[in-house]
């Protein structure tokens, strides 16, 4: 992936992309795919666990830890080159954006490393 360039669909050989996000939701669609298609980044997903409607399971090579997002710090994204944060909870739990699901996200943003790409 070239600096400031989104449009290509793998990552680098040893990026270390780091997924947050509510279990059921999106960031748990993306951390997989993600894996599924870049074999050679290596995938964390921090995950808010939900009421367990729509999950899935990983893929091998994705990391798993759950945790309260207002209780992520910078230890928990430590070493991620690409931050992405998906703040829905899914179609199981939700109709339409909750505004609620987003008070983590100054939170979140503070532990992303300056140096890492930030995809919200």
């Amino acid at each position: 992936m070239m600096e400031g360039d989104y449009s290509s669909s793998t990552l680098n050989a040893g990026t270390v992309a780091v997924v947050v996000g509510y279990q059921s939701g999106a960031a748990q669609l993306l951390a997989a795919k993600m894996a599924t298609m870049d074999k050679g980044a290596i995938v964390r997903a921090i995950l808010e666990k939900g009421d367990d409607s729509g999950i899935a399971a990983f893929p091998e090579n994705v990391q798993v830890s759950y945790k309260n997002l207002e209780s992520v710090t910078a230890g928990d994204l430590a070493g991620a080159t690409v931050a992405i944060v998906s703040l829905d909870k899914g179609p199981g739990t939700e109709v339409g954006a909750d505004p609620g699901n987003y008070l983590s996200l100054p939170t979140l943003l503070a532990a992303i490393p300056e140096s890492a790409k930030v995809l919200v």
